[in-house]
């Protein structure tokens, strides 16, 4: 969502090879444990088992209660939200994280979609975290990301707009015996409705952009190079960033 927010070459150019999710195995390791308690097979599970030890990390009091990876979508132009329900059972040969990844990828470019890390309600509103793992990692440099899941939860669970918190902990691979580092905002009705505006917005840009390509052209004055540019799936297609 960020990266979108800084350009959005990546919803409009042909995508290649998902690097970033190449480059987050370690990341979906932590996340899996986040949500469930249970240590991965393999090296990277006992990785994380010592640096919960060695932090002294307890998984129940930094996430108290609340839900973990909640699947939601919101329809930017009617202003409905839905949740992911998993079916019991579910279908054969799917997995509870494969057909909840079917699940958002079967909406159409009406929709946005997104899953919380975690989401807890607290008496009349809601406190949103996100789990990062990377080097360096600041609200800020999420803040869309995290205004949309708050717009999406608040709209789902309120029936409207309504104000909260949002948070990251980030809890790098180093050092060890780190706590995760939680920091965040909370998001007034105002915020989170000037947001929606501007999220509206970028997708009239998109849909612009699709339609322009599909001529075999592009504005290259909507594209943008910087650091979003690292993990971008069309960065290989991408005519500003290969000038």
């Amino acid at each position: 969502m960020d990266r979108l927010f800084a350009c959005p070459g990546s919803a409009i150019l042909p995508r290649g090879v998902d690097v970033e999710g190449i480059a987050a195995s370690w990341g979906t390791k932590v996340h899996d444990w986040v949500e469930t308690g249970i240590y991965p097979e393999g090296s990277d599970g006992k990785e994380i088992a010592k640096r919960v030890i060695k932090s002294g990390l307890k998984r129940e009091e930094f996430w108290p209660g609340g839900e973990h990876e909640v699947a939601l979508a919101y329809n930017l132009v009617t202003g409905e939200a839905r949740r992911y329900v998993a079916p019991r059972p579910l279908p054969p040969g799917n997995s509870l994280k494969a057909h909840k990844s079917a699940w958002k990828d079967a909406f159409d470019n009406e929709w946005v979609t997104g899953t919380l890390d975690w989401v807890k309600d607290i008496l009349d509103t809601y406190w949103v975290d996100d789990v990062k793992t990377g080097r360096n990692a600041h609200w800020k440099q999420a803040e869309a990301q995290q205004s949309c899941y708050a717009l999406m939860y608040s709209v789902y669970r309120y029936g409207k707009i309504q104000a909260g918190r949002s948070t990251i902990a980030h809890w790098p691979k180093y050092p060890i015996a780190r706590l995760p580092l939680r920091h965040g905002s909370s998001l007034s009705e105002d915020y989170l409705g000037t947001f929606l505006v501007k999220l509206q917005k970028l997708r009239e840009e998109i849909l612009a952009g699709r339609d322009l390509y599909k001529t075999g052209t592009i504005n290259e004055a909507e594209l943008c190079v910087g650091e979003h540019c690292r993990f971008c799936p069309s960065r290989t297609a991408c005519p500003k960033i290969n000038q």
